[in-house]
């Protein structure tokens, strides 16, 4: 093959060429990478002049300071509760933190009233059945206080003397009658023992009538000494009692058939009568020896 022939010419040149431009286009690849990575890369933002070298002034310079709370929460206490609703220990609280409790530090200040644990309930449960027992005890204690006050209560006695009323020389029913009058009908149903001191004049014809005003009286004493007797009194028990307990058999005789004439009172209640009839049935008249003042 000739190299005059265009053909040939052709290919040759081609193939050359081809070789050439590979080698050169190797080149230019290199140095293009290099180029890239040699050339320096722009900041994002121009450098400000102004920051670089800043212009004189004349203001005094003020310094910033940033506030930052302190607040270091303190380890719990086992015996002491935290108390939920306080604000914890700042810069603006420190005054005041003697006056509030600090919190664990797993609760929030934020957070509000928290509802309370079972051992909580529990434990006033308990306290509340215990409270309840103990006011039980004591109910029953001062009942039995005020039984056994009961049963020890002495009854007053009422006592009328021969000096009763102005003139000494007053009877039994007299007496009797006098304080009746004095007294309240309410205040007379409460009277339950009642001394008499013996005046030696009383044939106690009228006593019955007297006696149904006492409805309560349970005891009817009659003293045989009394100093303020008469003299005549004195000379006719000094010299022969009459026997003893008929003055007062005699009065119970005459109490006893007063109460036989009585017809039933229609206004009076059955209960009612029912208690005086008891009251009558339990009566006791007693003569008795007196010794005041020892």
């Amino acid at each position: 093959m000739s190299l005059d022939s265009p053909s040939q010419s052709f290919t040759s040149t081609g193939s050359g060429a081809m070789d050439i431009e590979d080698t050169d286009s190797g080149r230019d690849s290199d140095s293009e990478d290099n180029d890239i990575k040699n050339t320096p890369s722009k900041p994002p933002h121009p450098p400000n002049p102004q920051q670089q070298h800043p212009a004189p002034s004349t203001t005094s310079p003020v310094s910033l300071l940033a506030f930052k709370p302190s607040y270091t929460p303190s380890p719990p206490r086992p015996h002491e509760p935290a108390s939920y609703n306080s604000t914890p220990t700042t810069q603006s609280t420190t005054s005041h933190a003697s006056a509030t409790s600090r919190l664990y530090p797993f609760y929030s200040p934020s957070a509000g009233p928290r509802a309370p644990s079972a051992s909580s309930l529990c434990s006033r449960s308990m306290d509340e059945r215990s409270t309840a027992e103990k006011r039980k005890k004591r109910k029953k204690k001062k009942k039995k206080k005020k039984k056994k006050k009961k049963k020890k209560k002495k009854k007053d006695i009422i006592l009328l003397p021969l000096h009763f009323t102005a003139c000494c020389t007053t009877t039994e029913t007299s007496r009797l009658s006098t304080l009746a009058g004095i007294l309240p009908l309410q205040y007379l149903n409460r009277i339950r023992r009642v001394l008499v001191s013996y005046s030696g004049a009383d044939d106690y014809a009228r006593i019955g009538t007297v006696l149904r005003d006492y409805a309560g009286l349970e005891a009817l004493y009659l003293g045989m000494n009394d100093a303020r007797l008469r003299k005549g009194v004195k000379k006719a028990l000094k010299g022969g009692r009459p026997g003893v307990g008929a003055t007062a058999r005699r009065v119970e005789r005459v109490a006893r058939d007063t109460e036989e004439e009585e017809t039933d009172d229609d206004e009076e209640a059955e209960e009612e009568s029912r208690k005086r009839m008891a009251v009558r049935a339990r009566r006791r008249i007693v003569e008795v020896e007196l010794r005041l003042g020892a």
